[in-house]
């Protein structure tokens, strides 16, 4: 089909319609426009030189760090998602006697990995607290990746009293 072709070219087969699946799924408007997608992916990352790879994170690193404190630290992934990108932060496991709040944040310059959380521990306390969170990112197209699961201790405050308001907060910081 490509043998007179005088440039680059390819053919692309996304369903056959004497196959009974790929003709039920030709009229489904959801696969239609996932096919589509991906093809204007494939281009585009073609155009730059790329190939394709799933979107996903590879690691964010557990942290310790003291009450009070704050720090930030990387969410590193791989792929070439479609920007702009959402961080979706929540939390899994909240120590007693704390308030954890996660976040969201949309990251419309395209950049390459990593991106950043920053991690906070409010208060003073006189325990060491453990909380786990689970990030996950949503591209442009829709492509989501796998959920994260990661951990943040909040050290015991030096001569600090029992009691008392504490919180962690873990969210999305841009660049």
């Amino acid at each position: 089909e490509n043998t007179l072709a005088r440039m680059p070219a390819v053919v692309l087969e996304v369903a056959f319609h004497t196959n009974p699946g790929d003709a039920a799924a030709l009229k489904d408007p959801v696969f239609v426009d996932a096919a589509m997608k991906g093809v204007e992916k494939g281009f585009r990352l073609q155009a730059k030189g790329k190939t394709c790879k799933p979107f996903k994170i590879t690691s964010i690193p557990d942290v310790t760090i003291p009450y009070p404190s704050t720090t930030v630290i990387p969410v590193n992934f791989e792929g070439f998602p479609y920007f702009p990108v959402t961080m979706t932060i929540e939390n899994v496991f909240c120590p007693p006697d704390n308030d954890c709040t996660g976040g969201t944040a949309v990251f419309s310059e395209e950049q390459d990995s990593p991106l950043s959380i920053e991690v906070s521990c409010s208060g003073t306390s006189d325990t060491t607290d453990v909380s786990r969170w689970s990030t996950h990112l949503t591209d442009a197209d829709g492509v989501k990746t796998n959920a994260f699961e990661h951990q943040l201790t909040c050290t015991a405050t030096k001569n600090a009293r029992a009691g008392g308001k504490r919180s962690i907060r873990v969210i999305p910081v841009k660049r």
